[in-house]
């Protein structure tokens, strides 16, 4: 398997957390934890990746509805790998692989299915961007919009 290397993007509140665990394993050369980003620099990390991958779990309180970040990776052309959570799967479709939430031992074999399956990769990387453009676009959410307004 060839070397991976992960970059975590943002300001969760388990950022902590994860920087604890990955000293404690032990495993600092294969990740980076960028912090909070200005959405201007996004996209620099969005074409740094092969892929992305959005591991949401399950919250009483709280679920990804429409995860933008995953329409977002779809544009830049990036296979997602998401859970089972939300609008996730609606928004991924067949451009990406679904895991049950908090499977950590499906995720891991979903991302390591598309990092060694460059063809795979390549082709789901090709959905990606059609799906961005054909479900998600501007100009196809705009005739949309129009026609709604236009019929009520």
């Amino acid at each position: 398997m060839s070397k991976i290397h992960f970059i975590i993007v943002g300001e969760g509140g388990q950022k902590e957390l994860y920087k604890k665990m990955i000293k404690e394993m032990d495993l600092q050369s294969y990740f980076t934890l960028t912090g909070k980003i200005s959405y201007d620099e996004i996209q620099n990390f969005y074409q740094l990746s092969d892929i992305f991958v959005l591991p949401s779990t399950l919250k009483v309180d709280i679920q990804e509805q429409f995860p933008y970040v995953v329409l977002e990776a779809l544009s830049c052309g990036k296979p997602v790998i998401g859970s089972d959570v939300g609008g996730i799967p609606e928004a991924i479709g067949d451009a990406g692989i679904i895991c049950p939430p908090g499977d950590y031992i499906k995720l891991s074999e979903a991302i390591r299915i598309l990092v060694e399956d460059e063809r795979l990769r390549i082709d789901m990387s090709k959905l990606a961007r059609k799906r961005a453009e054909e479900y998600f676009s501007c100009e196809v959410n705009s005739v949309k919009l129009y026609d709604l307004i236009t019929n009520l």
